[in-house]
């Protein structure tokens, strides 16, 4: 496992504009556990997220502390992508759920010129709304339906992020 992974999941939201600061405590307690500690990142850990602009200040200090650039836009909504398609896969997330956050943040990518506005329409993701949708509308499938179909189509998206992942290597 990756040191400080919740730390640099959050980095990754912070690009996009989905930071939650109220989770920040979390992973910098965590990092700290994983060996990773600096000033900010203890402060971070101790921060009660009262405020959340200061407490997004100190997290960009633990940032910088760390050494951490700031990701493309494209490579952050990626993995955020994947982290929530692993979610669904591993059970962690409700397949419904993630659905609807996989397309929240797919739509947000024509927004962005460095981001790969087809992701949006992976077929894998287009299907996962689908499914999603009907569930919400309580129409034809049922909710095992389409948890089993969600799941499903979170694998095959996996697996076109990494075969893109794979091709911006080169």
């Amino acid at each position: 496992m990756m040191p400080a992974l919740e730390l640099r999941s959050a980095l990754d939201k912070l690009v996009l504009g989905r930071l939650d600061t109220e989770s920040l405590s979390q992973a910098a307690t965590q990092a700290l556990r994983d060996g990773v500690e600096t000033p900010a990142v203890r402060q971070l850990a101790g921060d009660t997220g009262g405020d959340p602009r200061y407490t997004t200040d100190l997290f960009q200090q633990a940032i910088e502390q760390l050494g951490w650039g700031l990701p493309a836009r494209h490579i952050a909504l990626r993995r955020v992508v994947a982290a929530a398609a692993a979610g669904i896969v591993e059970g962690d997330i409700d397949p419904v759920s993630g659905a609807v956050e996989i397309m929240h943040l797919c739509r947000q990518a024509p927004d962005y010129p460095d981001i790969d506005p087809d992701l949006n329409y992976m077929p894998p993701v287009y299907e996962m709304d689908d499914w999603a949708d009907r569930v919400q509308r309580r129409q034809s499938a049922t909710s095992a339906e389409a948890a089993e179909g969600i799941k499903r189509n979170a694998e095959e998206l996996l697996k076109r992020l990494f075969l893109v992942h794979q091709g911006d290597a080169d």
